[in-house]
């Protein structure tokens, strides 16, 4: 008999986005991380059995961000081009702790995880909750792309996500 099967924790990603009511500027909103002081993350979280990896996006971000996301993606209009699943999953750096090799170019290697990024538009100002379930542990800012890029590039495969979520926005609207 072989080995039992091992397989990455499939972690999803939420991009929360919103436009700004004046200038249809985007924001994204980053939360700072629990690890590591003074750093900012994308809210994400482990895909828990019987949900989706959109449903888990949105219910971290609530948990992280106190946002209230639109559960469904959108089939019409997204703000990236580049935003189905396929194009923002990413496999992590790091090895599955039973995975035969720790490198990653090497066959066989087993990530630790599977990241998979998910568009989500904040609509309503009411979206936006002053109380939620992390508020004592994180801090909830809104940012532009381009420094919410900046502030995410200490986290490889995140930061790998969120590139080629912007890549996919019309120049004119950052």
């Amino acid at each position: 008999m072989g080995h039992p099967t091992v397989s990455p924790r499939e972690v999803a990603v939420a991009i929360p986005v919103q436009l700004a009511p004046t200038t249809s500027s985007i924001q994204v909103y980053l939360v700072s991380s629990r690890k590591h002081a003074n750093r900012f993350v994308l809210p994400k979280g482990g895909v828990e059995s019987g949900e989706t990896s959109r449903q888990a996006a949105v219910r971290e971000l609530w948990e992280e961000a106190g946002l209230i996301g639109e559960p469904h993606a959108s089939t019409s209009t997204t703000i990236s081009r580049n935003s189905t699943p396929a194009e923002l999953t990413v496999d992590d750096h790091k090895p599955h702790k039973k995975s035969p090799t720790s490198d990653p170019k090497e066959a066989g290697f087993v990530p630790r995880a599977r990241y998979t990024g998910h568009e989500v538009l904040i609509t309503a100002g009411e979206a936006v909750k002053d109380e939620w379930p992390e508020k004592h542990e994180r801090e909830r800012k809104a940012f532009t792309i381009q420094q919410a890029e900046k502030k995410l590039e200490w986290r490889k495969d995140v930061h790998t996500i969120f590139q080629r979520w912007a890549a996919g926005i019309p120049k004119d609207t950052q």
